[in-house]
């Protein structure tokens, strides 16, 4: 890649991945691949409200949230809009996990934990098969 620069913004642990973020710009270029199947910044927020109101829907008329509700709330939201499905959870725990850490009360909270649960972590294992080492990496400042 050369001319890019990338800076880190937390501490790389040994065997850890790094991310780049090519921008929303990048992946609309890409039409027609695996792009268009990859959520955006506008899709982490539709997903956002789509909790809200089913958290303030369900509380509201006392119903307990299910596995069953969740892959059909996940179901029904892929056929509107697959990215925006994609993000949404699939199962009761990780609908209340946001809940209970009330995240669906704070707009710019429950993005991130959306964002961060769409992120698959991999074994040092399978870093060390599949992984490209970037043996040219190297510190300095900005």
């Amino acid at each position: 890649m050369a001319g890019r620069a990338f800076a880190a913004t937390a501490a790389i642990k040994a065997g850890g991945e790094i991310f780049a973020d090519y921008g929303e710009r990048w992946l609309d270029m890409r039409a027609g691949t695996f792009a268009d199947n990859a959520p955006r910044h506008d899709d982490f927020g539709n997903a956002e409200q789509l909790l809200k109101k089913m958290q303030k829907d369900l509380a509201g008329n006392n119903v307990e949230v299910s596995d069953a509700i969740m892959k059909t709330l996940k179901s029904v939201s892929s056929f509107m809009d697959e990215r925006v499905g994609s993000i949404i959870p699939d199962t009761a725990e990780m609908f209340n996990k946001i809940g209970k850490n009330q995240y669906l009360s704070r707009a710019d909270t429950v993005k991130d934990l959306l964002a961060t649960n769409t992120v698959q972590e991999r074994s040092i294992e399978w870093i060390q098969e599949n992984g490209i080492c970037l043996d040219l990496i190297r510190t300095g400042g900005g």
